[in-house]
C-alpha cells in the first residue's frame, strides 16, 4: 500500500466524518462511487487528480491541505 495515498486517504476521511458525511453522501456530492471513496479512504487505489479535486469541492477543503506532509513520513 502507497504510504501517501494511504495518508490522503485517512485526511479525506478524518474531514469527511467532521462534516458528519458517509461515504454515500461524498460520493453523490463528488460524483465519484462510494466504492472508490472507500478504496481511496484506504489507500488502496491510486487515483487521478480530477477525482481528488472533486472530493475536496464537496468536502469544501482546498486540495493542497490534504497533499500538505502526505508524503513527509515515508522517509
Amino acid at each position: 500500500m502507497d504510504l501517501i495515498n494511504k495518508n490522503i486517504g485517512e485526511k479525506i476521511k478524518s474531514r469527511r466524518l467532521r462534516l458528519g458525511y458517509s461515504q454515500l453522501m461524498l460520493s453523490e456530492l463528488a460524483h465519484v462511487s462510494r466504492d472508490q471513496i472507500s478504496r481511496i479512504e484506504s489507500g488502496k487505489i491510486n487515483f487521478t487528480l480530477a477525482t481528488l479535486f472533486k472530493i475536496c469541492r464537496a468536502l469544501r477543503i482546498k486540495p493542497h491541505k490534504l497533499l500538505k506532509d502526505a508524503e513527509q513520513e515515508e522517509y
